[in-house]
């Protein structure tokens, strides 16, 4: 009689991952003997039937995977079974996904499952059957990578006939015993021919130096708490750095699993999700906006005095397009026509993404759509927002996790921080004093509750928002994940407003949703051509593209970090020079 178990976790959160490999093979071998795990003993689903003429019981234990060797002695004693007849099936991240190993013992590596079994069994002489996952890919944690489901249907497959393969392997130990279960395994991995050696291109040495050297400065003259930043040159990290404490309060270090309050870095992302429906033709860029939310018909804009004091109203000559709040180009919310007066007016039951949209429309425009540029800092990009939930039929948070930050494993980011995202945040402190400013459980000061704001308001970590940048310096694509065509991201960084359009930010113009360089100037280092934007709370990103670079810079102060920005920008670009 054989035991076989399969490691996995419990419940619907972890089914189909790839730390679950090892339910979803026993799971298959079940329904190839036409057996049903109908039994729930030893603190585990059982299936008992025969491989051959041997007796088995097919094993799920229902204890999380660190804890898999509780069950797995229960089971040994309850059946009586010598540890050459205990077979374990489980991931292995040092295997290439859908390869398969079988071992008649050895140790635990670095599975906790394994490790939970050895220690508790006293003994690692017996036999397990392995099935590779791969080990994380660029700028992924571990934990996230093996509790998340597979991306693609190629890699579903890809691990589908590892299952099967291992399936095999299991039937051919059962029945012909383990010098057979190895040849099989062995024939089995001729379909993977081995991959001719690549000659890898050095990378350049480069000199960060000067980045940790001028963020301990601000740290010690009491400017910032801490800071996180990292920098990828064709798609690798090249540098990162943690420096200083993310909650002075209880001495709590930043690091990278530090949450910031991302602020204006949202609208980045509020960006790709419009390309993503542009694409799908759900929305025209150059359409009115009233053609998805009909209460923007017939705005008004505010004239002024030469002092810029509102005097009146006159007609919009023209409507409001998604492109112009894509380009900071629309006029809501870009002066003093009061926007904030309204929406700091609504009640609470109305102050939701929808009703702080509705409310919006009886706003003056601060000018003509399309006539100048500036900054909308919250109000324009909540519009895009709730059109994304208008033509999707989704909140607009559940959209941005399925279309952009589960596909890219930003498994973090969220409006909504649980205990623990919230446990782990950067507190924003005054520069200076460093007194800490009362935010709250917000993730923007700017707002009197949550709710999914197009402009501001995510939560996330420095591995999240790399994902995103390298996805944009990839063409749209991270890791085999296409998330925007790149037709679609050179769209969002080529410059859209035309040069003498005034009121551009310094040295640059707008993008879609991001600022694009053209030429560098003494308060804009960067080469033409590179994109990105930052936040209130001092967050900071930009892509150069020419160059395959990507940089994050973190930090959470009062007030903003333009100065930080800029000289991050410069120690980056004079480390790249050489």
């Amino acid at each position: 009689m054989y035991v076989i178990v399969g490691l996995g976790n419990p419940g619907d959160k972890y089914a189909r991952t790839r730390h679950n490999v090892g339910f979803d093979v026993v799971e298959l071998l079940a329904g190839r003997l036409g057996l049903s795990f109908n039994k729930l003993k030893c603190k585990a689903k059982l299936a008992e039937g025969r491989i051959g003429s041997e007796r088995v019981v097919l094993a799920q234990p229902q204890t999380f995977m660190n804890l898999s060797g509780e069950s797995v002695v229960e089971l040994m004693n309850w059946y009586k079974v010598e540890p050459d007849h205990l077979i374990v099936v489980y991931d292995d991240i040092d295997l290439e996904p859908g390869h398969v190993r079988f071992r008649p013992k050895g140790s635990a590596g670095t599975h906790n499952g394994m490790r939970s079994i050895i220690y508790l069994l006293g003994r690692d002489d017996f036999p397990r059957v392995r099935v590779g996952t791969g080990r994380a890919p660029q700028g992924w944690d571990l934990a996230d990578w093996v509790l998340a489901p597979y991306r693609t249907p190629e890699e579903r497959k890809v691990a589908y006939d590892g299952y099967l393969d291992a399936c095999d392997v299991i039937c051919e130990l059962v029945e012909r015993g383990a010098d057979a279960a190895n040849r099989l395994c062995a024939e089995k991995g001729k379909k993977y021919a081995p991959a001719k050696p690549i000659k890898e291109k050095p990378r350049a040495k480069y000199d960060f130096s000067a980045i940790a050297a001028h963020l301990k400065e601000k740290i010690d003259a009491k400017d910032i708490a801490g800071a996180v930043c990292a920098v990828t040159v064709d798609g690798r990290t090249v540098y990162q750095n943690i420096q200083g404490v993310a909650d002075l309060e209880t001495g709590r270090k930043m690091s990278r699993d530090t949450m910031f309050r991302l602020a204006s870095m949202t609208k980045p992302v509020t960006g790709v999700a419009m390309m993503i429906l542009k694409e799908r033709a759900l929305v025209d860029f150059d359409a009115p906006v009233e053609t998805y939310l009909p209460e923007f018909a017939g705005m008004r804009v505010a004239v002024k005095d030469a002092e810029g004091r509102v005097t009146g109203t006159e007609p919009a000559k023209r409507s409001i397009t998604v492109r112009d709040i894509l380009t900071h180009s629309s006029g809501l919310g870009q002066g003093n026509a009061g926007w904030d007066q309204l929406i700091d007016a609504l009640p609470d039951e109305d102050y939701t993404l929808e009703g702080i949209v509705k409310e919006s429309a009886k706003a003056s425009l601060d000018f003509q759509p399309g006539t100048r540029s500036g900054y909308s800092a919250v109000a324009a990009m909540n519009l895009l927002a709730r059109i994304c939930e208008v033509v999707t039929g989704m909140s607009y948070p559940a959209f941005l996790s399925n279309e952009i930050f589960t596909p890219l494993g930003m498994t973090r980011m969220t409006y909504t921080p649980d205990e623990r995202g919230w446990a782990q945040i950067a507190e924003v402190y005054a520069p200076g004093t460093l007194k800490k400013l009362e935010i709250g459980r917000r993730g923007y000061g700017g707002v009197r509750k949550i709710y999914p704001c197009g402009s501001a308001g995510l939560v996330g970590t420095l591995n999240d928002y790399l994902r995103f940048t390298l996805m944009l310096e990839g063409g749209g694509a991270l890791n085999g994940v296409r998330i925007l065509s790149e037709e679609s991201v050179r769209e969002m960084r080529t410059p859209q407003l035309p040069a003498e359009i005034p009121d551009q930010p310094e040295g640059c113009r707008w993008g879609l949703s991001m600022r694009v360089t053209t030429e560098v100037t003494e308060g804009q280092p960067l080469p033409e051509g590179c994109y990105g934007w930052g936040g209130a709370y001092g967050t900071h990103f930009w892509v150069d593209p020419a160059n395959r670079v990507t940089a994050v810079c973190l930090i959470a102060r009062e007030g903003g970090g333009s100065d930080i920005a800029r000289q991050f920008e410069r120690d980056v670009m004079s480390a790249l020079a050489g």
